[in-house]
């Protein structure tokens, strides 16, 4: 068993290259002789990529940079009008957060600029806060954890930099994270935890962890002091 700690804050950004025309500061023609400037979108996408890999190395261990592309085209023989990637970027720090997303946005500006096109940044929805937990919950969940013998397993804080829409929660309720163990050597995202979930392993790991919860809840509903400390940290 692991209680979860320190969830990273995310930022989702969607970055959209399109094409610019000559000598329109607005990229609309201003008449009809207007010329258009040899413009690849796509190419500025490439670009991004290359910039961010390399960023990545002048960044902290704390710090992840995840992208796809999103629209690159339809067919090879055609230019496409605009090109766009997604780009998660996730640290456990709100400030070394902030300084990540202003350095991969001006990698884009930079790409964008090289290739003539202009650059449009949206934060998406999906983006998240860090992980606001509540100890004096995780106490008592750890408590309950021990009452049925079950280890908790050490996790450092930069293992395994993950996000979830769950810090949003804490935000507004006392709320912790735990983890259950599933098997061994697995890594998120993958068909071999997918498959590990669904088999004997996960299905006994829930109930662990159900047991766990149901204990937290009956230890809080017999002791008013216990939610005093859990309401009181809360804020």
């Amino acid at each position: 068993m692991r209680l979860r700690l320190s969830t990273a804050a995310v930022v989702a950004l969607l970055l959209l290259l399109t094409l610019a025309l000559a000598g329109c500061g607005d990229g609309s023609p201003s008449g009809p002789d207007v010329t258009l400037t040899p413009v690849a979108p796509v190419d500025g996408v490439i670009t991004l990529f290359v910039s961010v890999g390399l960023l990545r190395q002048q960044l902290s261990r704390e710090i992840r940079i995840h992208g796809i592309v999103s629209d690159g085209g339809d067919v090879p023989n055609v230019i496409p009008e605009r090109a766009a990637a997604r780009f998660w970027v996730r640290a456990l720090d709100e400030g070394e957060l902030e300084d990540a997303v202003t350095r991969v946005v001006r990698c884009a500006e930079a790409a964008a600029q090289t290739c003539g096109a202009r650059l449009e940044v949206r934060e998406e929805e999906n983006s998240s806060p860090v992980m606001k937990p509540n100890l004096p919950l995780a106490n008592v969940y750890r408590e309950q954890l021990e009452a049925l013998g079950l280890a908790e397993t050490p996790h450092p804080p930069a293992a395994h930099i993950g996000s979830s829409d769950i810090t949003h929660v804490a935000r507004v309720v006392p709320t912790i994270h735990p983890n259950f163990p599933i098997g061994k050597d697995l890594q998120l995202h993958t068909r071999a935890f997918a498959e590990a979930a669904a088999g004997p392993q996960g299905e006994a790991g829930l109930l662990e962890a159900a047991r766990a919860l149901a204990l937290t809840i009956h230890t809080l509903a017999r002791s008013p002091q216990r939610r005093r400390e859990v309401a009181a940290a809360a804020g």
